[in-house]
Formats: structure tokens, C-alpha cells, sequence
């Protein structure tokens, strides 16, 4: 059975926390759901008639117009629609072309001829993309330059061009219109690349589009094999150059390298970091994990008075803990990599997932899910870092075998020491209407907050806001014989 995947923008996301560090919370109201591609009858790229087939979405806001947006995801449009079972080989054929043709029209490319040779279709995911020129009440999909049934010019031109799938897009906005696109391409088994693709919003709605591709850059690459050498799960952040005029800025890529195991079985990857000064056209790459050799999930904070850096991440086995290091904008250098926490993490690791155990629920109801942290830094300099961890039901502090809520430290510049993790909301809950993503009780109270998984941080105008994913139970609860509240032992 699939599960739909449905992209969409809403005015408030539900399981939203607001931590008002400097200002008094404002009421808001949500807004109506909006789908990021068009719905059903919209041609394959500029829409989805499926509307199920896009996941892990970021998105960026213009510097030069707040109207205009883009959205970046992992997208499964092409995969499958050619080659479902059923259809036969000149059906996919003849889609196949449909879907050239209407690449052609999005990237003003002329129309694909019938004669063309036949390919099968992509069997992995893309980098799926969509505008908004109205503050997101319309949307126009396509996809990243790059993709290999992409013949235009630009696509043609990017030097990921005909690699097998590209994923985890996260996007950041800077001066001047600039918008950067950090995701990572790979061929099963073979290459893989970190890239970081550029656009500017020229701001020119007299002529339609207005976001406009200006390249791709290769940051780092291998050539995978058995447990490495991979590249993964960037990070991307931009600052503006301070003293600097005009359009000067710094666009910062963190991301993990695979390097194969260690002599007791265990993965081993490095954290990196690029940088460039010439908006994206070029990067440097530096080492900056130390002596911590387990690394995975990284997550940039900049201070937006002193411009200093801070990299965090997710140490595996000994230590299991979250790291930081720091680069300093007076100084040019980064600090020693440290844990931040005393003692060893509580986690609510992904369990290996069964397909019909009933006995044991964690082998059937299983978040993608780790304790990657998420940060960001106040305006007064706090630094705060959440991430999703197992806590007493009562206390909200770490323990062990406790149930998984999302907890977060902070950094005070007053003290310069981290404040003690804590779950940032352990309360009471009203019991939702059946229908409206409940989970299973599993012997828990109805009433009870349920795992907290995939946190997302950020801070800007005196506000902090921490989101995440929360599940609740219904009232009407379906009993399922050998059931137990495994999921929190």
C-alpha cells in the first residue's frame, strides 16, 4: 500500500511551538492549505495529477520581494507514471514523449521528435521545484536543471546532468535576490556529488518569470562503494558580508562524508564545510569534525551580530552525543569540536521495520527518524539547539527507555555555559477527532503527548519558533490483540 504525499503551504503549521524569547507572542490564525503543484488535470511538470509524490520540502523567501517564493523537494513524479505495471511499453512510450514535450515547453526548449530514441523511465527520485509570484496562493512546478530527461540548455549544462537521482534540497535566501540550493546527486552504485545550485529574482513581474537558474557548482564528489565513500545530508546557510556594500555574502554548505568502516564494523564519516564569497560560483572545503569520527545530521547557526558560525551535528556510538564547533568572525578560526551535553543521549533511533509482526509495535509503526539537531541564534546571542530524544513522561529530562519528545539547551551569553535539555513540551493533551492522524494508543493515555519526531528551528525579528511532527491518539482507538506499549520501552 502507498502512502500519499501531499506538498502543501499553510499559514500555520499544526504541532508549532512558539518560544517568544523577546517579545510578546502574537495570535495568528491558519491560513487555508495550498498546494505547492497544481492538483489532477495539471500537465506531469508543472503539476502532479497525484498530488502524493513529494517529500522533505524547503523553501526560500526573495530578499527582493516577499510575494515571490521558491520551494525545492524531493520529487517522484517521473518515476513510476511510464512504467506502472499495466502499461504497456508504447503507452510509456508515448508518455515518455508527453513528458519531453511539456520540458520543452517549461524551459523553452523546441518540442522533442516522435522519432526520438525510447528510454525506459527514471527509477529514482529528482529535486522537484515550484514558484510563487503572489505570496504563495499560486504555484508553477518543474524540476531542478539537471535532470536527465531535461534537454534544455541549462539542464543540458549542469554539470550533474544525466545522474540517476538527486535528494535532501535545502535552500536559503540571500542579499540581492539570491537564492542557493544545496541537495546532493548520486548514480546507484557509482558517483555521487554535493552541489549547490544559484538563482537570482530579477523582481521583473512585467515579463512572467522572474526567478532566474544561474548555474550549478560542484562542491565535492566520490565514487561510491560498500559503505562509502557517499555524500550526505547537507546544510546550507547565507550571511551578509559585514562592512561590506552592495550585494556581498557568504554561503556556508555543511555536509557528511562516508568513508567506509572501521576495523570493529562501524561507519566512520567526516563533517565538512565549504564556503564562498563569490555567490555560490565557487567553494572552498575544510575538514572540521576533529577527533569525532561517527558523524551525521549538521546544522548551521550564525550569530546575526558578531557573524560567528556555529556548526552542530550528531556524534554515533562513543560518544552519542551532539557536537559543536565554532567559526569565529574576528578571528578566522574554528574551535576545538565539543560535546554539549554531559552525558550520553537518550535516543529514539528508526528500528529495523517488519512487515507483518504484530507482536511488537515498533516493528510496524516507525518514524524516519534520528536525533539529528537543529539550531539557530537569538538576537540578543542566545544559542539555542533542539533535538528529539527520550525524557521522563513527568520531569521532560532525559532517561533511559523514556518516550521520545523533542528537548532543547540553550547557550546564554551572559553565562557561556549550556543550560540543561529539557523536553520543550511534556503537557497534557486534548484528545483529537478520529480521522486527523491519530496513532495507535499502544496501552498509552489518550490524553498524553506521543513521539515528537524532526524538529525545525529558527529565530528572526525577536521571535524563536520550534517545529515539529507530534503524534496523537483518537478516542476511538482500535484495539488490536497482542498489542503493547513496546514502542516506549
Amino acid at each position: 500500500m502507498k502512502h500519499a504525499h501531499r506538498l502543501v503551504i499553510s499559514g500555520m503549521l499544526s504541532a508549532a511551538i512558539a518560544l517568544c524569547l523577546q517579545a510578546t507572542a502574537i495570535a495568528q490564525q491558519a491560513g487555508e492549505n495550498i498546494n505547492v503543484l497544481p492538483v489532477a488535470g495539471a500537465d506531469p511538470i508543472r503539476g502532479d495529477a497525484y498530488l502524493q509524490r513529494q517529500v522533505e520540502p524547503s523553501l526560500a523567501v526573495s530578499t527582493r520581494n516577499p510575494q515571490h517564493i521558491l520551494a525545492f523537494f524531493n520529487d517522484y513524479r517521473a518515476v513510476d507514471v511510464p512504467g506502472d505495471i499495466g502499461i504497456g511499453e508504447s503507452v510509456a512510450s508515448r508518455m515518455l514523449n508527453v513528458v519531453k514535450s511539456v520540458l520543452a515547453r517549461v524551459f523553452g526548449r523546441p518540442k522533442a521528435h516522435d522519432a526520438e530514441p525510447q528510454e525506459a523511465a527514471a527509477a529514482e527520485a529528482w529535486i522537484g521545484m515550484s514558484r510563487s509570484y503572489d505570496g504563495g496562493l499560486t504555484w508553477s512546478g518543474s524540476f531542478l536543471p539537471g535532470f536527465k530527461l531535461d534537454s534544455s540548455p541549462a539542464s543540458i549544462a549542469s554539470p550533474v546532468f544525466g545522474m540517476d537521482a538527486a535528494s535532501d534540497p535545502v535552500v536559503a535566501a540571500g542579499p540581492c535576490g539570491q537564492v542557493y540550493v544545496g541537495f546532493v546527486a548520486f548514480v546507484r552504485g557509482g558517483s555521487s556529488v554535493m552541489a549547490v545550485a544559484r538563482f537570482e529574482d530579477l523582481n521583473d513581474n512585467d515579463h512572467g518569470e522572474t526567478f532566474v537558474y544561474k548555474g550549478t557548482t560542484i562542491v565535492d564528489s566520490g565514487n561510491n562503494a560498500t559503505n562509502g565513500y557517499f555524500l550526505d545530508k547537507p546544510a546550507l546557510a547565507v550571511d551578509i558580508v559585514r562592512g561590506a556594500t552592495g550585494c556581498a555574502q557568504t554561503v556556508y554548505l555543511t555536509y557528511t562524508t562516508f568513508d567506509g568502516l572501521t576495523k570493529a564494523g562501524k561507519f566512520q564519516s567526516q563533517v565538512h564545510m565549504a564556503a564562498s564569497s563569490d555567490g555560490g560560483v565557487t567553494f572552498s572545503s575544510i575538514k572540521i569534525n576533529g577527533s569525532f569520527n561517527e558523524n551525521q545530521g549538521t546544522s548551521i547557526a550564525i550569530n546575526p551580530q558578531s557573524g560567528d558560525v556555529n556548526v552542530f551535528w550528531r556524534h554515533f556510538y562513543s560518544p552519542d552525543t551532539i557536537v559543536q564547533t565554532q567559526l569565529s568572525a574576528s578571528t578566522g578560526k574554528w574551535t576545538k569540536p565539543t560535546a554539549i551535553i554531559p552525558d550520553a543521549l537518550q535516543t529514539f533511533d528508526q528500528p529495523t521495520v517488519g512487515s507483518a509482526d504484530t507482536s511488537d509495535p515498533a516493528n510496524n509503526l516507525a518514524f524516519r527518524s534520528n536525533a539529528f539537531p537543529v539550531s539557530a541564534v537569538a538576537r540578543d546571542g542566545t544559542i539555542l539547539v533542539a533535538w528529539q530524544e527520550r525524557v521522563d513522561p513527568s520531569s521532560g529530562l532525559p532517561t533511559t527507555n523514556g518516550t521520545p519528545r523533542i528537548v532543547m539547551t540553550a547557550f546564554a551569553p551572559e553565562s557561556q555555559a549550556w543550560s540543561a535539555r529539557k523536553a520543550i513540551d511534556n503537557g497534557p493533551r486534548t484528545v483529537e477527532a478520529n480521522g486527523l492522524g491519530y496513532f495507535f494508543s499502544l496501552g498509552r493515555s489518550d490524553t498524553s503527548a506521543h513521539p515528537q519526531v524532526m524538529p525545525s528551528l529558527s529565530c528572526a525579528a525577536g521571535y524563536c519558533l520550534l517545529t515539529y511532527y507530534e503524534s496523537r491518539t483518537s478516542s476511538l482507538t482500535p484495539a488490536l490483540p497482542g498489542w503493547v506499549a513496546a514502542i516506549n520501552a
